[in-house]
């Protein structure tokens, strides 16, 4: 089995989130079950299986695995399926698909990789502000914009502090933000703040361990 690692979303060469790209005909075999489990034994924040493309211009199936479950769509990983793709073939390719039938359309400027999504609905309401306050541990005052529900593919709660020292010490409920999760039908909790003008920093709130 053939895996490579790649950091994605970074600034700096040691910086970034950290995605392994599994790929060959042994890895084409596995269920998703025995992907899971090899998921979560490498301990990466996330894992892209690549199978064989479904339409001529799509370079691969790209099947998405966090340590603790399979995913619909995560953009980080696949900025790493398409560095390898890139890599493997010599050029960037012009689509991809993920294993749950979302095609993604590819780009880049540069040496940058770029995505073209469309946003997806999604079915379920943002809670209310004190409700979040209560779960993420913060006072209301230090959300300085309505909580906002927003996929690409993988629904996301978006919550925007007032800085990145109120960030830092947020104390989540992480029971409770997983249970609201798997009710709503939305993948967790992100938390972030403006750092400098396109600069933001931001955590992610979708795991019962908080090492993740």
């Amino acid at each position: 089995m053939d895996w490579d690692a790649f950091r994605c979303f970074g600034r700096g060469p040691e910086s970034g989130n950290l995605a392994l790209v599994c790929h060959g005909s042994e890895a084409e075999r596995l269920s998703a079950a025995q992907r899971l489990e090899m998921a979560r034994g490498r301990h990466a924040p996330a894992c892209v299986f690549i199978d064989p493309g479904v339409e001529p211009d799509e370079a691969a199936v790209l099947d998405y695995y966090y340590p603790h479950a399979r995913s619909a769509l995560c953009l980080h990983a696949s900025l790493a399926a398409a560095a390898w793709l890139r890599r493997r073939d010599g050029k960037l390719p012009a689509a991809v698909r993920t294993a749950n039938g979302q095609r993604l359309l590819l780009d880049e400027e540069g040496d940058a990789i770029l995505f073209r999504l469309r946003e997806q609905a999604v079915a379920a309401d943002a809670p209310s502000t004190a409700w979040l306050a209560e779960a993420l541990g913060c006072p209301p005052a230090s959300m300085v914009s309505a909580p906002a529900l927003v996929s690409a593919g993988s629904a996301k709660l978006l919550v925007e502090l007032d800085n990145a020292e109120s960030l830092r010490r947020l104390t989540p409920d992480l029971a409770r933000i997983v249970a609201w999760g798997r009710e709503a039908g939305v993948n967790g909790c992100y938390a972030y703040a403006r750092l400098d003008d396109g600069v933001y920093q931001g955590r992610n709130f979708n795991h019962l361990d908080p090492a993740l």
